[in-house]
């Protein structure tokens, strides 16, 4: 039985030694908030988001006005798409 014990506190002991030298071998600090896994915060993950959902829109939008100016049609911005958003979403709260 203690060597039971013994073998699962020396199993303990090692899987954190090989993760703390894993995390120094790749350079990972411990003010970075990244552990020796990569592992990111939740802020740096929801920013990332937020930069990919800003540059999909960016894109789409610049597909859409490319399309626009091809028919003759005048450019749409950023702020005439939230505007007519938030007027359907108006109007469909009112037809409920």
């Amino acid at each position: 039985m203690q060597a039971l014990a013994i073998l699962g506190v020396v199993g303990v002991v090692a899987v954190v030694l090989y993760g703390w030298l894993a995390g120094e071998r790749r350079g990972g600090s411990r003010s970075s908030g990244s552990g020796p896994l990569g592992l990111r915060s939740a802020r740096e993950i929801l920013e990332s988001r937020e930069q990919m959902d800003a540059d999909d829109l960016a894109q789409l939008l610049e597909a859409c006005n490319a399309r626009r100016r091809r028919r003759g049609e005048p450019e749409r911005s950023v702020e005439d798409v939230e505007l007519q958003v938030t007027r359907e979403q108006h109007d469909a709260w009112r037809a409920v």
